[in-house]
């Protein structure tokens, strides 16, 4: 093979690999957001308290699994009536 061709399939690769590196992040932000939706259940006011906290225990560099369970625990305790 010619140098064009291997120029060719590094290419193809090499974009390959960002749109699906792109698509990988695409879709967990998707199904963040889903996950503080449904724990807001409506609630326009918890789901943006819900999304402060989300960003907050990322940046502190919390585990996905870990936030996850905290921002279950939060929407638990979260008094409607407030």
């Amino acid at each position: 093979m010619d140098p064009t061709a291997y120029l060719i399939i590094a290419v193809a690769t090499a974009t390959a690999i960002a749109f699906k590196w792109y698509l990988y992040r695409r879709i967990r932000a998707w199904v963040e957001r889903d996950l503080i939706r449904g724990l807001a259940n409506g609630d326009s006011g918890l789901q943006m308290q819900l999304e402060r906290e989300y960003a907050s225990l990322r940046q502190q560099g919390l585990s996905r699994r870990d936030a996850q369970a905290r921002l279950q625990q939060r929407a638990g305790a979260h008094d409607p009536g407030q």
